[in-house]
């Protein structure tokens, strides 16, 4: 097979280049998970070499998030202008490069001026770069799809799990050696750019069937809702639960950052052991989400009874079963997405994905706060949690039945 009038590369040169791009892909999941936990981390130090009062030390995580979030609603509002002006491999290339330049601002900064002006930048480029992401392995790697996801899933456990670690090696040093975090992103962010430039540039966009052959127009459309909302469920549930055993070790148990760290390597390790499970499962995908759904709704209630009993090394079952589900939830609902979507829409039904990610984050952080105000203990706090993602998946499946039902209302009146 050729492109453009030339023959194909010798067939070792395209795992070469297939390996390339998971490694970028891998990058971008860890650095977008590292990001915030090293710099919550690191937040005291960067807040006094800035000369900033500590009550305003948040700003320093919100300047980047505000702005990761916006652009990434600007880039949907735009999506039809973006996908006709600028291709994918050019918007994530860009993205990336956007993302380093905000990094190098922050590194050079001499006051907060310069170095908030960097951390609105890199949100601007995380945004593009995620995107950009998302929109590559749609319309690139579409039928290697599941095996991306899985080292995306790899490159999110390592970023939890350095991130801290990082953050403390940084904040540690004398000075200004928080700068080196920022310079750090930078250099990921270029490293990234050129592993993702070379797995991607001698492979032809996907021109296969648009749509798989089984789903109509508008059941693609009703299966892509669902797995929207199924994401929001899944992370409501996974934030929630990872800042109600962090908060309430720490706060209220008494126990170190470095136990709760563990347990976080564990639900990690879960992760990626869930998604390799996942990727298996390559023909069944859309089956899955109702069940790591259910699996967290299991691990929410072993884990806020665990707590509750004080069993705090019991806690690691659910935390790692949790991980296993979110590993799962993680890959089988993005590529139910993509094999639902006509190749004109991967851009912003991408995009969607990432904000439904975003919005049941806060949710998931919003209900325990909430919990936490209104004093309702553990065991309150885990209903309170669970309310939204039962009423979500609830809706999902009765929207489901009623689809199913209404071919067969159909038949029988004729």
């Amino acid at each position: 097979m050729s492109h453009c009038g030339q023959t194909a590369s010798p067939a070792y040169r395209i795992p070469v280049a297939d390996r390339l791009y998971d490694l970028g892909f891998l990058l971008v999941e860890a650095f977008a998970a590292m990001e915030v936990t090293a710099v919550i981390v690191a937040n005291a130090r960067i807040a006094e070499g800035l000369g900033l009062r500590q009550e305003l030390s948040s700003t320093i995580i919100t300047s980047y998030l505000v702005p990761l979030f916006a652009a990434m609603v600007a880039t949907l509002a735009l999506s039809g202008l973006v996908r006709r002006a600028v291709p994918p491999v050019p918007l994530f290339l860009c993205g990336l490069g956007v993302f380093a330049g905000g990094n190098l601002l922050c590194f050079a900064a001499r006051g907060p001026l310069m170095f908030f002006g960097g951390r609105i930048v890199t949100g601007i480029g995380g945004a593009l770069s995620f995107a950009g992401q998302l929109w590559t392995l749609s319309d690139y790697q579409r039928q290697r799809m599941t095996k991306t996801l899985v080292w995306g899933e790899v490159g999110a456990a390592v970023g939890v799990i350095a991130g801290p670690l990082v953050g403390a090696l940084f904040a540690q040093g004398s000075g200004d050696a928080w700068r080196g975090f920022f310079l750090l992103n930078a250099f990921l962010g270029i490293t990234t750019a050129v592993f993702a430039f070379l797995g991607l540039r001698r492979r032809a966009p996907w021109r296969g069937d648009e749509v798989r052959a089984s789903l109509s127009a508008d059941e693609g459309r009703s299966l892509t809702r669902a797995m929207m909302g199924w994401q929001v469920a899944v992370s409501i549930l996974i934030v929630g639960a990872e800042y109600l055993f962090s908060d309430y070790l720490q706060e209220k148990a008494g126990k170190s950052p470095m136990f709760v760290g563990g347990m976080t390597v564990l639900a990690s390790v879960g992760a990626v052991l869930g998604s390799v499970w996942a990727a298996r499962r390559d023909e069944r995908l859309e089956a899955l989400p109702p069940f790591s759904t259910g699996g967290l709704l299991v691990a929410l209630g072993a884990l806020a009874v665990c707590l509750s009993m004080r069993a705090f090394l019991l806690v690691a079952a659910p935390i790692f079963f949790a991980g296993i589900c979110m590993g799962v939830a993680s890959v089988s609902i993005y590529a139910s997405i993509v094999r639902a979507s006509p190749q004109s829409r991967f851009l912003p039904r991408s995009i969607l994905y990432l904000l439904g990610m975003q919005c049941g984050n806060a949710l998931g952080v919003q209900a325990v706060g909430l919990a936490e105000m209104l004093r309702l203990g553990v065991l309150g706090t885990a209903g309170l949690l669970s309310a939204l993602p039962l009423g979500i998946a609830c809706a999902i499946m009765v929207a489901g039945a009623q689809r199913s039902r209404a071919p067969c209302a159909a038949a029988g009146g004729t």
